[in-house]
């Protein structure tokens, strides 16, 4: 979280949006990437914040809990809503607060990581830990390894370029702030 007279406000994004939206290519309750999420993003022009659709924890794919009897399909209302009281069905929002992004892409090893987070900031970062999740199922007695050395790592960055109400004119930010509307 930055600090000071250069801080900016938080944006928390909407985690459900891309459950309820971009399950094929961002992935669901089980699994996903961060590229794929990014991807939706700019395809789709905006990502709602958080509190037009709070995390649930549910996707179309999960029937755990009350996840079953959860709408979660691509859908006005499962993109940005409004509920004004218990008993009353909640309504969709037409223009609602979101962030747009400018480009995002992968980088990989340790110097290219550094030089993205220089250059925009904050990255992704994931490991492909599948192969040895499979090995130390089967056998118990692998010893640990070092991640560095032994799988792959991927970066994704993200530049953001502004937030805006659906329906209206972004505004610019720099590219390693979200600014807001």
């Amino acid at each position: 979280m930055a600090r000071g007279p250069s801080a900016s406000v938080d944006i928390n994004l909407s985690i459900q949006y891309i459950l309820n939206n971009a399950g094929s290519m961002a992935g669901s309750c089980y699994g996903g990437s961060a590229t794929g999420t990014y991807e939706y993003i700019k395809k789709s022009g905006n990502v709602p914040y958080d509190s037009c659709q709070p995390y649930i924890a549910c996707s179309s794919d999960s029937s755990i809990g009350f996840c079953g009897s959860v709408d979660t399909t691509p859908s006005a209302i499962n993109t940005c809503r409004t509920c004004s009281t218990f008993g009353v069905d909640c309504s969709a929002i037409d223009e609602y607060p979101n962030a747009t992004i400018s480009e995002y892409g992968t980088v990989t090893g340790a110097d290219n990581m550094k030089s993205e987070i220089f250059a925009r900031g904050p990255i992704a970062c994931g490991v492909n830990a599948e192969v040895r999740l499979d090995e130390e199922q089967s056998d118990s007695n692998i010893p640990p390894i070092n991640i560095t050395k032994n799988l792959p790592l991927l970066a994704a960055f993200l530049s953001p370029s502004s937030t805006t109400r659906a329906g209206s004119s972004p505004t610019t930010s720099s590219p390693t702030r979200w600014s807001t509307t």
